[in-house]
Formats: structure tokens, sequence, C-alpha cells
């Protein structure tokens, strides 16, 4: 059982990384899910399924970029939220509000 696990752990964590697949799930903030062509599984690609990868997602870059900026020049986390807030980032949504 535990070499099984492992061969298909092994096998996902391949797809992730070296294949630049996404393997499910929300994205993470500051990221959105892009085409990336046809499944390769010929049954899937029947079936209408499409391959998906990150990309960044234009709308909450900036508050990424900031918040990088931020942190590497002072390195304190509470001042990332304060500068964050001070600007005008109404374009930018909350990570849960784009899955309800």
């Amino acid at each position: 059982m535990l070499r099984a696990r492992h061969r298909v752990l092994a096998a996902m964590h391949n797809q992730a990384t070296q294949q630049g697949r996404y393997l499910g799930g929300r994205p993470p903030y500051g990221y959105q899910l892009v085409d990336a062509g046809p499944h390769p599984n010929p049954a899937d690609a029947r079936w209408g399924r499409r391959l998906q990868r990150l990309a960044p997602d234009p709308r909450a870059s900036s508050a990424l970029l900031i918040r990088g900026q931020v942190q590497a020049a002072e390195g304190v986390v509470t001042l990332v939220a304060d500068r964050i807030e001070a600007l005008d980032l109404s374009m930018v949504t909350a990570p849960s509000r784009d899955f309800r």
C-alpha cells in the first residue's frame, strides 16, 4: 500500500513540477487558472476536458508586488497590511469572493 502511494505522489509531483500541470484545488492568491491545451489522455479529451496551469492574476499582482517590496525593504509583516490598505486597490477582490 505504501509503495503504491509513493508512486502516485511521485507521479503527481512530476506532473506539477516538470510538466507544469495544475493538479486541482483553489489557486493560490495572486494566481488564476488558464487553459493549457487539450488533455493528454484521449478519453478525457473526447469528454472535452482541458489542462489548466497557473498564471499570475493581473488584478492581484499590484497587491502582491507591494507586499513583496515592503516585506523585503522593512522586514515587518504588520506594515504590509497598512501600506496595502492605504492604496486604492478596490479592483482587487478577496480570494474567497471568486469561489463562492
